[in-house]
């Protein structure tokens, strides 16, 4: 099996050479990547649905639950969405804190996500605003121009016929 980046070199020299431009559009490859065993980082799913808490006290307050996550253009978590108030998610509203506000404590043997801050003080927060967040799609393609009228006196166009069995 040959190096991948002498392939798209490759696939670009014939493509120039031949005038195409299908294969110049093949961008650097997507290579599988294996994580590095002393990564600092979380994965999304690990934070989402944890438990805020306001502090490792033992009179420590759950104060409320991620629900989401705010990332910027460059893959960088933003925000923190905590789902506040209510009861069994009735009611419930989510508002949004600054990502580096919320740290990963030790407690118990157990990971606790802590957030220096009053269940008050989330719940008198204003909602946070998923809008400006929501992907749309792309707008339709401009619908095509009807097709010029058949000219009467052309032939008709060949059709295909049904083998006989």
């Amino acid at each position: 099996m040959g190096n991948i980046w002498g392939n798209i070199e490759k696939l670009e020299m014939e493509a120039s050479a031949s005038g195409t431009t299908e294969a110049a559009a093949v961008k650097t490859p997507v290579a599988a990547v294996n994580p590095d065993p002393g990564a600092k980082g979380n994965l999304a799913s690990n934070i989402i649905g944890e438990t805020v808490y306001n502090s490792t006290a033992e009179e420590a307050e759950q104060i409320g639950e991620v629900n989401d996550i705010v990332m910027n253009a460059n893959g960088e978590a933003t925000l923190l969405i905590i789902g506040v108030g209510g009861f069994l998610g009735v009611g419930e509203r989510d508002v949004a804190i600054d990502f580096n506000g919320a740290e990963w404590v030790e407690k118990d043997g157990d990971r606790w996500l802590v957030v220096a801050t009053t269940k008050e003080t989330l719940e008198g927060m204003e909602p946070f605003d998923r809008t400006p967040y929501v992907v749309t799609p792309a707008a339709p393609a401009a619908p095509l121009a009807p097709a010029a009228p058949a000219d009467p006196a052309a032939p008709a166009a060949p059709t295909a016929e049904v083998p006989k069995q």
